[in-house]
């Protein structure tokens, strides 16, 4: 009797591990802005929505421009959906759809329901290149996702070219798009599970200073003294090759890819040692799409013009420890400094985003090199007659001591 009840709980057991979600019939919307494109499914969508089938889902390749005269043309495409990861939708038909372009997934559910396949509403698909792409008359979005899996997504529902007020945004860090804990937490959005892949190529435009004119202001011919670079889009950047301005600070524009730019600083510092300073948006764990901006400063210790009455000095140690001190009034680091940006070599390898002792608030550091030592010597002698070059003696006038 022992026996057979084991058996039938090893089979209860069994029966219980393989139960799946139930499966959900999908009717799958993806839009394309070119009819050829549609026909042939061969670019990315620019949206693809998908709701549960109601009907048996006809798939149709028809794309007739809906609504008319807005250049958008919807394929529909038939699929299932489990609510997982796993689910044919997320596993075969979106990439299938996008290929190699970034994209993110967006999954709604009913309230209440724990994110439960039987109460999924909708699932939409976006193009994550960074860049605008229309989804109606009046209506646009641009979409980001970097390589940690934060997300963010900006909707205009009056603006076809994502200008102006923001609708709504949809900003997921990377622990919420990985915990999927279908709460308003740090590891969750409620009631929604957010998927996706690949990595919006993000751009940098810098504004490259330099205290010379020299070589054109083109590195490695001459260094650069500070770097400020923000975000822009694929077309938003024309590099320069000439310098800019009267007096120094002299200026030129640069262009970068985000996850290459790096290795352009390298290049253009060569030798010189320098800090870098990433900034993000407050409070999101430097997530990768809340990149507000970078400035590199060259840390040789000297005093460089930011402006024509601001400067700055900057130091990094062989550790990694630096230290940026600025001054928005004083073109000459004299006087009060307006700000000290001073990072412990810990703070600097442990990249925390928090204000601890492993890393500066908001920021990241990097750097390469080490500032040079400069040191002031004083001479005594006994006598104020000195041999001067040549063999003529000569007086000195000054006191030496």
């Amino acid at each position: 009797m022992l026996l057979l009840k084991l058996h039938v709980l090893f089979v209860f057991v069994v029966v219980a591990c393989t139960v799946q979600a139930a499966l959900v019939d999908l009717e799958v919307n993806a839009v394309y802005d070119a009819q050829s494109s549609c026909v042939a499914m061969s670019n990315s969508p620019v949206q693809v929505i998908a709701v549960p089938a109601v009907l048996p889902c006809s798939a149709s390749t028809a794309c007739v421009e809906t609504p008319a005269g807005s250049s958008l043309f919807p394929a529909t495409v038939c699929s299932v959906t489990d609510g997982t990861a796993n689910g044919d939708f997320i596993e075969t038909t979106l990439l299938y759809l996008f290929g190699s372009s970034p994209y993110v997934v967006v999954e709604r559910y009913n309230p209440g329901q724990s994110c439960d396949s039987a109460g999924l509403k909708e699932i939409a698909a976006f193009l994550a290149d960074g860049l605008c792409h229309k989804t109606g008359w009046t209506s646009s979005y641009t979409a980001t996702r970097a390589a940690d899996g934060s997300v963010m997504i900006a909707t205009y529902e009056t603006k076809l070219d994502c200008i102006g007020a923001i609708t709504s945004t949809l900003d997921v860090t990377a622990a919420q798009a990985l915990g999927q804990s279908c709460a308003a937490d740090g590891t969750g959005v409620a009631d929604t599970k957010i998927y996706g892949t690949g990595v919006t190529p993000l751009y940098l435009k810098a504004s490259v200073s330099f205290d010379t004119t020299d070589g054109s202001c083109s590195p490695p011919m001459v260094q650069p003294t500070r770097e400020v670079m923000s975000l822009t889009s694929s077309t938003g950047c024309t590099a320069t090759s000439f310098c800019m301005g009267s007096a120094a600070p002299f200026s030129r524009i640069a262009c970068s890819l985000f996850s290459t730019y790096q290795t352009d600083v390298a290049a253009a510092f060569g030798s010189v040692p320098y800090v870098i300073v990433e900034s993000y948006s407050p409070g999101r764990s430097c997530a990768g799409t809340r990149l507000a901006s970078v400035t590199v400063y060259r840390a040789d210790g000297k005093c460089h013009r930011t402006g024509l009455a601001s400067s700055y000095s900057g130091m990094r140690g062989a550790d990694g420890a630096a230290m940026i001190v600025t001054y928005e009034a004083k073109a000459d680091c004299s006087g009060q400094a307006t700000s000290t940006l001073e990072v412990a070599a810990a703070q600097a390898l442990g990249q925390s985003c928090t204000a601890d002792a492993n890393g500066i608030l908001d920021r990241k550091i990097y750097g390469n090199g080490e500032t040079p030592l400069h040191l002031t010597s004083m001479v005594s002698y006994e006598t104020t007659w000195l041999q001067v070059s040549g063999g003529a003696n000569s007086r000195v006038n000054n006191h030496c001591n």
